[in-house]
């Protein structure tokens, strides 16, 4: 049985909270790339306080924590980027157990909420148990069985099929979220949460035919 644990997580010298300690944003985590220089994340930063986008940006590029900080996008207060984070040790022990990211956001205080997939609660607890031993906070805020049984929408199958076509999830990429918004004419935003979610079905189906093999 497929299941998806929604946890609390606050991460020793974290590029994230420390972005936030300088300004007034929220972040989300779109997607997870793993890379033979280690992971990367496709981020969206949203600016609700007082600067500049191009403010931001620069100083993500000057924490010590980070590697590369490439920008895809900048819309207003909103950007896309891809984040390369020095020696993540939260990426390592997520590489090193049976559990997958979708998704990581910004929460209230330092807490940044991680939604994760599993197949064995075992396989979680070893998660827990390396996290807090790399000094990391972890609170679980609830753990749910996903619903087999969902399957892509056709705007999903579409926007995905023609991102694969097209090189999206190449490395390097051959085309960005941007050239995909602006092939169906909808908000950058937009097609990545199409791709989070699509991606995310893809994943549980795709586990769960491999248990039944």
């Amino acid at each position: 049985m497929m299941m998806e644990a929604v946890l609390a997580v606050d991460p020793p010298g974290n590029w994230i909270n420390a972005l936030r300690d300088k300004y007034d944003i929220s972040v989300r985590v779109l997607d997870v790339i793993n890379t033979d220089e280690g992971m990367k994340d496709l981020v969206e930063i949203v600016l609700k306080g007082p600067g500049s986008m191009s403010d931001v940006v620069s100083y993500a590029r000057e924490l010590p924590m980070i590697s590369s900080f490439e920008v895809d996008s900048i819309e207003g207060k909103r950007a896309l980027a891809v984040a390369s984070a020095n020696n993540c040790r939260c990426c390592q022990i997520m590489q090193d157990t049976d559990c997958f990211l979708i998704s990581a956001s910004t929460a209230l205080d330092r807490w940044i909420e991680w939604v994760v997939i599993f197949t064995e609660r075992s396989s979680l607890q070893k998660m827990f148990f390396k996290l807090e031993e790399a000094g990391c906070k972890v609170k679980l805020k609830r753990i749910s069985n996903i619903d087999e049984t969902k399957m892509l929408t056709p705007k999903q199958e579409e926007i995905i099929r023609t991102a694969y076509v097209k090189g999206y999830y190449d490395f390097p990429k051959k085309v960005g979220v941007r050239e995909l918004a602006d092939m169906f004419e909808i908000s950058t935003a937009t097609v990545s949460e199409i791709l989070r979610r699509g991606q995310k079905k893809i994943i549980e189906r795709y586990l769960d035919l491999r248990t039944t093999e």
